[in-house]
């Protein structure tokens, strides 16, 4: 397909480029090509109708993420929950914010978390005793969080997807808020 675009490129095809970049994205990614794959789904977002384009925006969002470039990653997760609603919008904030932690991003990472949080009606805790006392209170009580129970609600699942994710990207960083989430 990679030859084949630049003939239609350079033919002024327009109308052929968007569906082929598309097909040569998915096929460098299986290929673990990601770089080259984030090049052809930029490609096909210039190309595509507007209709097509977020699905193209998405897969640039997860070949981005493939390749570790998380900063720009976490950038096009934004601007993913910029156009979505409800559990959409904060799964693709919880993936903008794993992507910044991952990549050294901490503060844009951390803020874009505590949207997380607040959207799903959670807080970050900020202050190290009542997290302590909060964790310490669960462990002795020897009960689990409602967040770990499976669900078949979608934003249930998000809160225990969001809470798993800041539990592990923090593990490094703040132990102790690592564990508060990991509950």
């Amino acid at each position: 397909p990679d030859a084949l675009l630049q003939h239609y490129l350079a033919a002024g095809r327009r109308d052929k480029v968007g569906p082929l970049a598309m097909d040569a994205a998915e096929q460098a990614v299986q290929s673990l090509a990601y770089d080259k794959a984030v090049d052809l789904y930029r490609t096909a977002q210039t190309f595509l109708p507007e209709a097509e384009q977020l699905v193209a925006q998405r897969a640039l969002a997860e070949a981005l993420a493939l390749a570790g470039r998380g900063l720009e990653a976490a950038e096009a997760f934004q601007e993913l929950a910029s156009t979505a609603s409800g559990v959409q919008r904060i799964s693709y904030l919880r993936r903008g914010a794993e992507q910044a932690l991952y990549t050294g991003h901490i503060e844009r990472g951390i803020r874009l978390f505590d949207e997380v949080l607040a959207d799903l009606g959670l807080h970050a805790v900020q202050e190290e005793p009542s997290m302590v006392r909060s964790t310490a209170a669960r462990l002795w009580a020897g009960v689990t969080s409602p967040f770990t129970r499976k669900s078949a609600d979608p934003m249930m699942r998000e809160r225990v997807d969001a809470c798993f994710a800041l539990s592990i990207a923090l593990q490094l960083l703040d132990p102790r808020r690592a564990a508060y989430f990991h509950f």
